[in-house]
């Protein structure tokens, strides 16, 4: 559980994080409990220029597995990303686990060519998704 350092006063002005790493951890300021030690996975790519808030509001975000393709009229179109996140201190519903974020990004119109192009690519990123699940499922059984 997060280790309570020191309460910064209620309405301090927002700054970014600056994070410290430590064997599996990270120390990071919040505005309700203060400086707090948490631990932090592997996967996580950093809190570095996130901003300082609750502690309910501090996540941990893997990098993204992103689907894109390139067309003529609007150059890259970012169709899907993906990432690994865990949010253990969300007030309302917690995440005991980490989860996959996906979300659709961008539309756009494409002619023909464009389309097999975004349906080829759409195959390979379904191959991705599922080495995301496998990661998933790999961090759950070593949890058990």
């Amino acid at each position: 559980m997060a280790e309570d350092k020191r309460r910064q006063p209620r309405g301090a002005a927002a700054r970014p994080q600056d994070p410290r790493y430590g064997e599996g951890t990270v120390t990071l300021q919040t505005l309700d409990h203060g400086e707090v030690t948490i631990p932090e996975p592997t996967w996580c790519k950093g809190h570095e220029g996130q901003m300082v808030g609750s502690l309910s509001d501090v996540s941990h975000e893997g990098p993204d597995v992103v689907a894109s393709v390139d067309t003529r009229a609007g150059g890259e179109v970012v169709l899907l990303r993906a990432n690994l996140t865990h949010a253990p201190y969300l007030e309302i519903e917690p995440e005991s686990h980490p989860v996959v974020y996906v979300e659709a990004l961008e539309a756009a119109s494409v002619d023909a060519t464009e389309l097999r192009m975004v349906a080829a690519r759409l195959a390979v990123y379904a191959g991705s998704l599922r080495d995301l699940a496998r990661q998933l499922d790999d961090m759950r059984r070593a949890e058990s």
